[in-house]
């Protein structure tokens, strides 16, 4: 018997083999697709949000420098025209109140921002072995920068507090009660404790505990001063020895 090979045949096997593939093949490249485009909105939608953060500490910014810019504006006009300050003493009141409030908005925006950078690198920070525990509160805590601004805020709420206290002790020795001066009184009490939380949790991170309970905010801000000039001093040395 004689077997004949039909052409026809086989080339209809070869192309019935490829469409059979062909689906497996369009399936798996559109599955790699799929989790392209799902990492790449994960990682625009990470860089919006540390955008959107920074562009929002900066607009606090601006207005900081707005408010204290019209402060000072209005006391130098009031004194070119040869006006006391005490006569615009309610307006200064004001821009101080606008300006604590700010300070506590843009530290309350910098803890957030560095407590997610600490716990990024939560793992790193535990296998570095700090040389003294000052090194570690600067390594483990909120930057210089920041603790400063931290003081700076709560040093003007603190202001703003004492001024809306007084007000309504003599409120009360005149019989009168202003239930809104309780309210921001209140309001500034509440904004200050939560500022000094925010500074003890961060605090609290480093290894050396026993030095961070007994450190004010401005004993550390000062240490760590004096521990970047020693830093310099000490490199300068080295500079000039060699």
């Amino acid at each position: 018997m004689k077997i004949t090979h039909d052409s026809n045949s086989t080339n209809f096997i070869k192309v019935s083999n490829v469409s059979s593939n062909r689906p497996k093949t369009i399936q798996q490249n559109a599955l790699i697709r799929k989790d392209t485009l799902t990492i790449g909105q994960q990682a625009r939608n990470l860089f919006k949000g540390q955008q959107a953060k920074t562009s929002l500490i900066e607009s606090l910014m601006k207005q900081r420098e707005s408010v204290q810019q019209m402060k000072s504006d209005l006391s130098e006009r009031t004194l070119e025209n040869g006006g006391d300050l005490s006569s615009i003493k309610e307006q200064l009141k004001d821009f101080e109140k606008q300006i604590a409030e700010i300070d506590a908005q843009i530290a309350e925006q910098q803890m957030e921002e560095q407590k997610k950078a600490t716990n990024q690198k939560d793992q790193e920070i535990k296998k570095e072995q700090p040389a003294n525990s000052l090194e570690d509160i600067l390594g483990k805590s909120v930057s210089l920068e920041q603790m400063e601004t931290l003081e700076l805020s709560r040093n003007s709420l603190g202001r703003e507090q004492n001024r809306l206290a007084s007000e309504v002790a003599l409120d009360a020795s005149r019989g009168t009660f202003i239930d809104k001066k309780y309210e921001k009184l209140s309001d500034l009490e509440d904004r200050i404790q939560t500022v000094q939380e925010k500074v003890a949790d961060h605090l609290q991170n480093a290894e050396d505990k026993d030095l961070h309970k007994e450190a004010s905010l401005t004993t550390l801000i000062d240490e760590l001063k004096e521990s970047k000039t020693k830093q310099q001093q000490d490199k300068l040395t080295a500079e000039e020895g060699s």
